[in-house]
């Protein structure tokens, strides 16, 4: 068994003030240390703030590459002492997946980040996203293309990150339909992941974690404890144990 986490870290904005990354940095990458996850997908973190990260966490290796050249990426961080990176992936959720590109309609290119990891003695592939926020709709069509680019993937495989949409949207159910299980109760579906720095703990989360038929959950949790001294993002840590 081995811990996963998915985590938007809330990109590197002025307008958050006291709540802006160079006040946040340090506290997050503590976090990490402590929880010290095998697999980690990071959502929002640009260049400089993955720079950052990896200077505090000597430990963790990331993969993937930006939506766009000097933007956002949505990379896989992994522990070297307990996983070995096999082989890496990004698409753009759009026509076009295999060059910079978007839908019309979406706000921002999207990408998915692929890789392939040995862990305990086992293979297993890990998918770290984040769709559009525009509408349900839109992040239906990125998810449809990223379905279409996973379905190749073995049964141990992991889907992470940021849906902007929530528990029993067409993203969820057509993920449930192709295969992939969420293994969120009700008690956790009416919890939010996103707090926009409120420090809210009700509603519904946007954050998940899914796993094909092979992965176990044996824990799976929304840690809304990480608001205290300080808020470490807008979005709470989703946290799981597997195997």
């Amino acid at each position: 068994m081995f811990k996963i986490m998915t985590f938007n870290v809330r990109i590197d904005v002025p307008v958050d003030k006291e709540n802006g990354w160079p006040y946040r940095k340090q506290a997050i990458s503590e976090y990490i240390k402590k929880e010290l996850p095998v697999v980690l997908g990071i959502q929002e973190a640009n260049q400089h703030m993955l720079d950052e990260l990896m200077s505090f966490l000597p430990m963790y290796q990331f993969i993937g590459l930006p939506r766009e050249e000097g933007t956002e990426y949505s990379a896989i961080l992994y522990l070297k002492t307990k996983a070995k990176c096999l082989k890496t992936d990004t698409i753009w959720l759009s026509d076009t997946p295999r060059r910079t590109s978007k839908f019309q309609e979406s706000a921002f290119p999207r990408i998915a980040t692929m890789g392939r990891f040995e862990i305990q003695g086992k293979t297993y592939d890990f998918i770290n996203t984040h769709l559009d926020y525009l509408s349900v709709e839109v992040a239906f069509k990125q998810m449809k293309v990223l379905v279409n680019e996973l379905n190749n993937l073995s049964d141990s495989s992991v889907l992470m990150g940021d849906f902007n949409c929530p528990p029993h949207s067409i993203v969820d159910l057509f993920l449930r339909e192709n295969g992939w299980i969420l293994p969120y109760d009700e008690t956790i579906n009416k919890q939010a992941s996103f707090h926009a720095f409120t420090k809210n703990t009700t509603g519904s989360p946007i954050d998940f974690i899914y796993g094909r038929k092979k992965i176990r959950f044996h824990q799976v949790f929304i840690d809304q404890s990480t608001t205290d001294p300080i808020c470490l993002s807008d979005h709470y840590p989703v946290l799981a144990i597997i195997d």
